[in-house]
């Protein structure tokens, strides 16, 4: 299939993709009343949470010790375990 002009499909067959912080999202959900979060959640399709090795290298090479990750000198990467 090839969509040709997805600005011409109705909001009926779209998703939304939005990435924020995850505080953020839970911070949203939880200002919710229950009914209404409820049919939110019922709407998710998929939600997948992954680490900001950005920000939290940043923080890292500020000094900040941040729980749940390792910084490998050998790699010079950023794991997240």
């Amino acid at each position: 299939m090839l969509i040709t002009d997805d600005r011409a499909l109705s909001m009926a067959w779209k998703h939304n993709v939005i990435v924020m912080p995850a505080y953020s999202w839970e911070a949203l959900f939880q200002r919710l009343d229950l009914e209404y979060r409820a049919v939110f959640e019922q709407e998710v399709k998929k939600a997948e949470f992954k680490p900001d090795k950005k920000s939290i290298g940043s923080e890292v090479e500020k000094g900040e010790q941040i729980d749940g990750q390792q910084l490998k000198a050998a790699d010079l990467r950023l794991v997240i375990e």
